[in-house]
């Protein structure tokens, strides 16, 4: 029997919590952190979120599509995609003033590649 401790979705979503700080797109540095990009693509049954790579942050850059994200220095993240039942963390890690908690669902589908970040904010026509 197995039992799971956490979110727990019927769906093609997962849930998550974020506990981060709003950034803008010239203050990532991925040596320094985590980021993860929150994006305003309409998916099936959640939210386009994933965590920044240099490929992705750079096709963000060159496309000039920042626009189109919120952009998170995340300190702490609990869903499946990104690894399990999340991070431990000690308030000393969080930033002087605090952080932000973020709550929400993430598609399935939500971008994990350059060519998805293409079809999502390049190629799909605006609404």
């Amino acid at each position: 029997m197995k039992i799971r401790m956490g979110f727990v979705s019927n769906s093609s979503s997962s849930s998550f919590v974020l506990i981060g700080n709003e950034v803008k797109l010239e203050d990532i540095d991925l040596k320094k952190g985590k980021y993860m990009a929150i994006g305003n693509a309409e998916l099936n049954e959640g939210g386009d979120i994933f965590e920044l790579n240099e490929e992705l942050l750079e096709e963000i850059k060159k496309r000039e599509i920042a626009n189109k994200f919120q952009f998170l220095r995340t300190y702490y993240h609990s869903t499946e995609n990104w690894g399990g039942d999340g991070e431990i963390i000690k308030p000393e890690q969080l930033p002087k003033g605090g952080a932000q908690i973020f709550i929400g669902s993430q598609d399935q589908n939500s971008t994990g590649s350059v060519a998805e970040l293409v079809e999502y904010y390049v190629d799909r026509k605006e609404k």
